[in-house]
């Protein structure tokens, strides 16, 4: 199955009308704690890292690996 890009709003009708549909968000672990869906089917997957300390940018060099 291909994913698909949606908004918030199209996002929320798919979850609520498709039980094999999983909402995936790639914000940071941060963005994602402060808001998102409220469901079971919402997983972070973050694209980057940022270092708490000096706020450097890393890429999550697992992300792939998961997503598969």
């Amino acid at each position: 199955m291909e994913p698909m890009i949606v908004n918030p709003l199209e996002a929320f009708a798919v979850l609520n009308e498709d039980p094999r549909a999983n909402y995936v968000d790639v914000r940071s672990v941060v963005e994602f704690a402060v808001s998102h869906p409220k469901s079971a089917r919402v997983f972070n997957v973050p694209l980057v890292f940022f270092h708490p300390t000096t706020k450097a940018v890393h890429s999550n060099d697992s992300f792939l690996l998961v997503m598969n």
